[in-house]
């Protein structure tokens, strides 16, 4: 396991660029051309970017130094990619964790955003798995996509390349909370 937690939000900005020119160098297929973000809490989060080398396929404007999370996952349904995001359904959860979106604006306006563009939003109830999975590679761990969550708590992160042992059955079990009934054609 490769352990990321003190470079998780470096990590997750190299996960997401070079998925966009993967696909570009070896046409990659319609139906693998899909990045999923499962996490209780989301917030619109700065990711700070090289001028070179990967990142500039995410999008970049002249000599942007940092980009919104929201931005990179926009980029990607401008791209022709499925874009998932599951987080915490709103109201009370079984598991005793209450969400009012009133409380949420700033997370509630990036789904919106997102759902215009495309993306599909599952309201997951009980949801406490956190990660991105793309074809190219998953993250998984204790962070919520949040800016405390990537900047200022010192959470457990792992790294899996497609090619590793565990990436298969860790993108198995996170895609397992994109259920049919919990996707969501409103957000509240």
């Amino acid at each position: 396991m490769a352990n990321v937690t003190a470079m998780e939000p470096q990590v997750l900005v190299d996960l997401l660029a070079p998925n966009l020119e993967h696909c570009q160098l070896v046409s990659l297929p319609q139906d693998q051309r899909t990045i999923t973000v499962i996490s209780p809490w989301l917030t619109d989060m700065e990711l700070a970017l090289h001028p070179s080398g990967h990142h500039s396929s995410l999008g970049l404007k002249g000599n942007a130094q940092s980009l919104q999370l929201s931005e990179a996952l926009r980029w990607f349904c401008k791209q022709g990619w499925q874009l998932n995001l599951a987080v915490l359904r709103y109201g009370d959860s079984y598991c005793g964790l209450k969400k009012d979106p009133i409380h949420f604006q700033r997370e509630v306006g990036v789904l919106r955003s997102l759902l215009l563009e495309g993306a599909n939003i599952f309201l997951c109830p009980g949801l406490h798995a956190k990660g991105i999975v793309t074809p190219l590679g998953v993250v998984t761990g204790t962070t919520n996509y949040t800016h405390s969550g990537l900047h200022l708590q010192m959470q457990n992160a792992y790294y899996f390349p497609y090619n590793h042992t565990e990436f298969i059955k860790t993108r198995t079990q996170l895609l397992a909370f994109l259920r049919p009934e919990w996707q969501s054609i409103d957000i509240p």
